[in-house]
Order: structure tokens, then C-alpha cells, then sequence
């Protein structure tokens, strides 16, 4: 047979690409029925998860485990704690050469920060994960912690003594000065539980903050108490909360920066000095200051005040959260299960620091520090000095 013969024979049998092209709507192909049979499935499938919604509904809401309410992981708590009359000497902010409830006054850092009498506010410390009973209590392990035995109950933290700082009235802004208690009335059936321990710990800063109205304490603050307990090692609380105030109280802002909306310094009440002390006993007796990691809530009057008029974000913008849980990440922090105190400082060696008046301006040489003494730029650094 001829060659030519051959091949139209052959492209007879088996049309070409083209061919196939023009033969797709023959309705005896293969392919069409073929076809046909799969938009019948695509229809049936569609027809059923329209007539049946919830199917997809309930198999996404099984895979997802709803955790259970907060409420769940605690048992009731009582406690028994009778609350004093009103006492003088309570939630004041003395000077030097105001009057002390008692001339003797012991060292702040041989009685672990005790007055005499004793006050009656105790804030106590922070709840930690993992069991009831700890082998110690506040941020800071002691350097002994290898010998220590879990005795610590933390059911005693339950029971928060405070100084009622609160306003009296609007019309009357003096504070109340009045004993009280914060109990949340529950106790973990499980100490591991982070939800659980979160909840107290969250509730427990909410209260004091509440109640004390006491402001964060700033750096300028902490290296100013620093300073002191490196001059006199062996004063007291009352002696320490004096000179504060004569270097802050009404005399100086204790931020860094100044801005318009700003105040000067409240002062502090002998309470908060010695619960900024005993939380960082080690740092200061190291002559460390406590590093800020994570801000705060501002509670006091003035930070209210500033609040309720708008200045701040009308300056800077609203806050924004983004921006700290950026800020979070950066420095390794979480808010699941750790809050200010823990945040500041693990240790005398780790996170506190000494005093640093410009702690992000790098060094300069010394061509650059001629350069700077050329230019008349030059400015001697100004350091905390007690006035």
C-alpha cells in the first residue's frame, strides 16, 4: 500500500487534536457523557450542603474545645481576719521631722523592711503556677532557694490587707485612710492551672491598684531609693519614705520627660515605700534598680484627672495594642502568666541594674567628646542628689 494511503487511513482511526476539538459537542462521545455524570455529582453535592448547613456547622464546632468557664477551677475560701479601727499613722506621706509613731524605728534591711509599730497594710505577693506551697514568695528567688523546702501555703496570700486611699467624696478629695480587705473568696482546685492562677493574680493587682490609688513607681524614683540604701544602710522605712518625699513630694515631676498635662510628685505613703522595697529587697540591698519591663496602669487621682481630660491622647493618640504586644515579643514577655513584678527582675544578677542617667545613649570617644566641648554641646550629666 502506498505511504500515502497509509497515513490517511491512519488519521482516520485516530483524529487529531483538532479533530477532537470540533467533535466535543457529539452527544454519543464518551466525554460529554462522561461529563455529564460528574455535573450531576457536582450538583447533588451542592443541593446537599445547601439543604444541610448544620452538618458543617457541628463538625467545626467538635474540633473546637471551648475551654470552661473561670469560675469552674475554684472552691470557696473564708477567711478570718478582723479589721482595726483607724489609726494616725496609717496611709500617711510624712516629711522629715513630722512625727513617728515610735522614735525607734528598726533597719529596713536587717528587719526585712518591718516598722514599729507594725503597719497594718501587707499587699503581699504575686500567685505562682505549679503548686500551693512554694519555696518562696515575690519575683525574686532567694540565692539560698536549693536548700529551701516548699512550706510556703499560698492560701495565706488570700487575704490582702490595704490601706483605703480612695477619695472621700468628689467634692471631697481627702483619702479615706481607712483599714480594709481584699478577698477574692475563692481558692484554685488546681494550682498548675495558668487560667486559674491568672484570674487571682489579675484580680488581686486589680483590688490594690483600686484601692491604694498608688501609682507605678518610675525609675527616677527607684534609683533615688537606691541611692539612699547605698548612703545609709541602716536606715529605716520611715526614715526612707521622709527623704523621699522631701526630694519628690511637691518639688520635682518623677518622670523623665516633662510635658504640659505632667504634675509634680504626689509623694508616697510609708506603705508603698516599704512594699517597693520588701518585693525588691535583693536588687536594693545590691544596690540594684528594678528594671521596668512592661507598664502599668497609672490609678492615682492625677493620672485620672489626666485621663478624664483628654490631653494625653490628644498629644500622643489613643493607645495602641498592636504596638505592645509587639513591644511584648521583643522582649520576651507575656501576659499569660506573668505580670509587672515578675516581669522586672528574676534575680540580683539578671534585670536590675545600676544607675544609668542616659541607659540608651551609646558611648562616645573621645574625638567625639572634643568635638562636642568645641561646639559648646557639651553638658555635664545631672544626677539624683537628695535636696
Amino acid at each position: 500500500m502506498p505511504k500515502r494511503a497509509a497515513e490517511s487511513q491512519l488519521s482516520d482511526r485516530n483524529p487529531s487534536k483538532k479533530q477532537n476539538t470540533g467533535d466535543v459537542d457529539d452527544p454519543a462521545s464518551p466525554k460529554l457523557q462522561n461529563r455529564a455524570a460528574d455535573d450531576e455529582d457536582l450538583d447533588d453535592t451542592s443541593a446537599k450542603n445547601k439543604t444541610d448547613p448544620e452538618s458543617k456547622t457541628s463538625n467545626s464546632k467538635s474540633k473546637k474545645t471551648k475551654k470552661p468557664p473561670v469560675g469552674d477551677g475554684f472552691a470557696t475560701f473564708t477567711h478570718n481576719t478582723v479589721i482595726p479601727p483607724t489609726n494616725f499613722f496609717w496611709g500617711i506621706k510624712p516629711m522629715p521631722g513630722d512625727p513617728r509613731p515610735d522614735p525607734i524605728q528598726p533597719s529596713a534591711r536587717e528587719s526585712n523592711g518591718q516598722v514599729n509599730p507594725p503597719l497594718w497594710e501587707d499587699r503581699g505577693y504575686r500567685y505562682k503556677r505549679g503548686s500551693r506551697y512554694v519555696k518562696y514568695f515575690g519575683p525574686i528567688p532567694p540565692s539560698n532557694i536549693d536548700s529551701l523546702n516548699e512550706s510556703l501555703d499560698q492560701e495565706a496570700l488570700h487575704t490582702v490587707k490595704l490601706i483605703d486611699m480612695r477619695p472621700k467624696s468628689k467634692k471631697d478629695p481627702t483619702p479615706k485612710r481607712k483599714p480594709t480587705i481584699y478577698c477574692y473568696g475563692k481558692t484554685p482546685k488546681d494550682w498548675n492551672k495558668m487560667q486559674t492562677i491568672k484570674a487571682l493574680n489579675d484580680r488581686r493587682y486589680q483590688a490594690i491598684d483600686r484601692t491604694t490609688m498608688d501609682r507605678p513607681w518610675q525609675r527616677m524614683e527607684r534609683e533615688y531609693l537606691a541611692s539612699l540604701l547605698q548612703e545609709t544602710p541602716n536606715a529605716s522605712i520611715w526614715e526612707l519614705t521622709e527623704r523621699h518625699n522631701a526630694r519628690f513630694m511637691n518639688q520635682d515631676f518623677t518622670e523623665a520627660t516633662g510635658f504640659s498635662f505632667a504634675s509634680l510628685s504626689a509623694g508616697r505613703t510609708v506603705e508603698s515605700v516599704r512594699y517597693e522595697y520588701t518585693t525588691y529587697k535583693p536588687l536594693y540591698d545590691a544596690g540594684k534598680v528594678p528594671e521596668a519591663i512592661r507598664w502599668r496602669g497609672d490609678p492615682s487621682v492625677q493620672s485620672k484627672a489626666v485621663k478624664e481630660s483628654g490631653r494625653a491622647e490628644r498629644t500622643f493618640g489613643k493607645p495602641s495594642q498592636a504596638l505592645e504586644m509587639a513591644h511584648d515579643a521583643a522582649i520576651g514577655g507575656s501576659s499569660e502568666d506573668e505580670d509587672e513584678d515578675e516581669a522586672n527582675a528574676t534575680s540580683p544578677h539578671e534585670r536590675g541594674t545600676s544607675s544609668n542617667p542616659l541607659p540608651d545613649q551609646e558611648d562616645i570617644d573621645e574625638d567625639e567628646e572634643m568635638l562636642l566641648e568645641l561646639a559648646d554641646a557639651h553638658t555635664a550629666p545631672t544626677y539624683l542628689s537628695s535636696r
